[in-house]
């Protein structure tokens, strides 16, 4: 097998070794003399080739999947046998896996909610079971920078230093989350770190806040409970308690009564990239493909990035210098200077444009049974080959 880059890059190694390059024989999706074509059922129980630890023995779409030990896989240092002859993953809700990890059907739920933090700390049992680890994600809200209101700086800038991040995380997620001010997670190859960049992109000031809001309504004629804003977020209990505990952020702390409202993930992800219909608002995440900072800051933010169509929705952003910076940044080699090329174009995308507002750098949290020893991923891809189980050599997890 071999990879051709269109340019050189200093994050390319990191793209050949993601998961989804994993190579799969041709022959299962577009069939040959001997097989038919699967197209897009090449996933399927029956069709799928596996080259590691497991493989599909059954998939009940939206419900559970089962995954079962491959009898044919060579162990190797860096991906040995498994250790669990089987894996049922189940398809839940952060409420309804907690219900069946409380009642003995689950071993492994990770994400319990947010409304049980509190009891499962105070709890002599659960509080053993709940683990707490960093994880490579940025919690944001971004802003369609052509909708009414944000498209104005001032406004979009004071809505992000309203938002008082410690307090959300120290009365709300309580999960030891780290406040973010800028987007890519610190960890990242190239990404600043508050250690190197203290003052660098953007913080909780509230009366830099008001500041900011004052102008504007000055220059508009208006006063700040006229404000026509909505937040959307996707239908959770977690980012509903989120966005009402920022709701309140804004009127205490702005005056601003902002709506918020929810859909469902599969259509809340045409919607916020939708040209007409993106909201003013909007709640979004992003976990680390491979770990570079252009991964987030170019993958996601730039012009034609995941959240930046070039038809237009989500951020509809475009900034020259920003631009250049990290397409600069992809190709220096120096990791310092790779930092500090970042560490501008941060200061674009969440300062002097505004178009996001870093809430908070993710941590893993995960309700674990104490017969199941595990590792830890900080990227969200468990390695269920290195975990092992003590009374029974089923797997029962949320996923």
């Amino acid at each position: 097998m071999q990879l051709t880059f269109k340019e050189p890059a200093a994050y390319n190694a990191s793209i050949a070794g993601m998961w989804t390059g994993y190579a799969e024989p041709s022959w299962v999706i577009e069939g040959d003399d001997c097989t038919e074509a699967r197209g897009q059922r090449w996933i399927e129980p029956g069709f799928i080739q596996t080259y590691g630890p497991f493989t599909v023995k059954e998939w009940v779409h939206d419900s559970t999947m089962t995954l079962v030990k491959n009898p044919f896989w060579v162990a190797s240092e860096a991906v040995p046998e498994a250790k669990i002859d089987e894996i049922q993953l189940a398809m839940l809700g952060e409420e309804a896996a907690m219900a069946e990890y409380e009642a003995g059907n689950m071993d492994y739920i990770p994400n319990p909610p947010l409304a049980d933090l509190d009891r499962i700390k105070a709890d002599p049992t659960l509080s053993k079971e709940l683990s707490i680890n960093p994880q490579q994600c940025t919690y944001y809200y971004g802003f369609n920078t052509k909708a009414p209101v944000v498209d104005d700086v001032r406004v979009r800038r004071a809505l992000s230093m309203a938002i008082d991040r410690q307090g959300l995380i120290d009365n709300v997620t309580k999960g030891g989350q780290i406040p973010a001010q800028w987007f890519a997670r610190p960890g990242q190859a190239g990404a600043p770190t508050p250690e190197q960049y203290p003052d660098l992109g953007i913080k909780t000031n509230i009366e830099g806040a008001k500041k900011e809001l004052q102008s504007y309504l000055d220059e508009k004629g208006l006063t700040a409970d006229k404000l026509d804003l909505t937040l959307m977020f996707n239908t959770s209990s977690g980012h509903q308690k989120i966005a009402e505990a920022i709701q309140q952020m804004w009127k205490t702390n702005l005056g601003v009564d902002v709506k918020v409202v929810n859909q469902e993930w599969k259509v809340y992800l045409v919607t916020t990239k939708d040209p007409v219909a993106t909201p003013q608002i909007f709640r979004m995440g992003w976990c680390m493909d491979y770990p570079d900072a252009n991964n987030w800051d170019k993958d996601v933010a730039a012009f034609g990035g995941s959240q930046n169509p070039r038809e237009g929705g989500g951020f509809n952003w475009k900034n020259d210098e920003y631009e250049k910076l990290v397409a600069d940044a992809a190709k220096e080699l120096d990791p310092a200077k790779r930092t500090e090329i970042y560490a501008q174009a941060e200061d674009i995308l969440v300062n002097k444009d505004a178009v996001m507002a870093p809430i908070y750098w993710y941590t893993n949290l995960d309700m674990t049974r104490p017969y199941v020893t595990r590792t830890y991923s900080a990227d969200g891809h468990e390695r269920f080959e290195t975990w092992d189980i003590t009374h029974r050599n089923k797997l029962n997890i949320d996923v």
